[in-house]
């Protein structure tokens, strides 16, 4: 009922990633995509700058790929940004926060505490060189589409405002 009388020219229709990629091309901050396939690959190739020292013995360097970008997918969906995960590092070393298991059960249990806290470092520093490398090359994910346009928002409060302004329903589908 809410739509009666409405121009369906002024609709428009897409996922949140497609929005945030336009919005990220109007403001000339767009990037090359690159899928799971493609980012497992680059970072293959770029392995030596991710400095590993406890995670290249802890697994198969394809294996720690794999795990990175599902750590990666998991903060982008919370909107979590390497700065946040190392401000969470240091909670952690300040004693603020719980160490957290970072392998399996069974292994978990073998690993002292401060070798759980070097784990995390290397994981914040895998984190920021990886968004760095991405950056630099003007590459990003499908995560990034909407963790940049959140940005973006955070950055500009008139951005959001005009935004706004366009978007008077937002009809958000289950599977989003």
């Amino acid at each position: 009922n809410e739509l009666r009388g409405v121009d369906p020219k002024g609709l428009q229709v897409g996922t949140f990633h497609a929005y945030c990629n336009e919005l990220l091309q109007r403001r000339g901050r767009d990037f090359q995509v690159l899928d799971d396939p493609q980012l497992w690959i680059f970072l293959r190739r770029n392995i030596r700058e991710l400095k590993l020292n406890y995670y290249v013995r802890a697994a198969s360097i394809g294996e720690f790929l794999k795990d990175l970008l599902e750590f990666m997918r998991r903060c982008q969906d919370e909107l979590v940004g390497p700065e946040q995960y190392r401000a969470y590092v240091e909670r952690i070393d300040r004693g603020e926060l719980p160490v957290p298991r970072v392998a399996k059960s069974k292994k978990a249990k073998e690993l002292s505490e401060q070798e759980v806290c070097g784990r995390c470092h290397e994981l914040a520093f895998v984190f920021e060189t990886v968004e760095r490398m991405l950056k630099e090359n003007n590459f990003g994910t499908f995560g990034h589409m909407i963790l940049r346009a959140h940005q973006l928002f955070s950055e500009d409060p008139s951005l959001l405002e005009t935004e706004r302004a366009h978007a008077k329903f937002i009809l958000v589908d289950e599977f989003q």
